[in-house]
């Protein structure tokens, strides 16, 4: 597991080289990841993304879909493209919102 402060930096652009990986899996990361990180693996990066997307990109999804009154939420895996939470969806599950969640009941049963 790597979690570096400027993933851009190149320290931490080294040792991902290093790992010779195929794909890389990103959960909880709040940077923007360059296009010279994203062509790194082989096959690419995966994202775990807490909403279904293409509803809900970016930061505070959780907080978002129980603003809004959504009934259904979920997690999406996603390939990280430079856009965004813009990448083809790979898979999703679904999990309902009950009208007494909040961020704290919720995220968990999405993680």
């Amino acid at each position: 597991m790597l979690q570096p402060e400027r993933v851009s930096d190149p320290e931490p652009v080294e040792q991902l080289k290093a790992c010779e990986a195929d794909v890389f899996i990103v959960a909880a990361y709040g940077q923007i990841l360059r296009q010279r990180v994203l062509d790194i693996p082989k096959r690419g990066i995966l994202n775990v993304h807490a909403s279904l997307l293409p509803r809900w990109r970016g930061a505070s999804p959780v907080a978002a879909a129980i603003l809004a009154g959504d009934e259904v939420t979920g997690v999406s895996l996603m390939e990280m493209v430079r856009a965004l939470d813009a990448g083809p969806v790979v898979s999703r599950v679904e999990e309902p919102i009950s009208p007494h969640d909040t961020t704290g009941t919720l995220e968990p049963r999405l993680a």
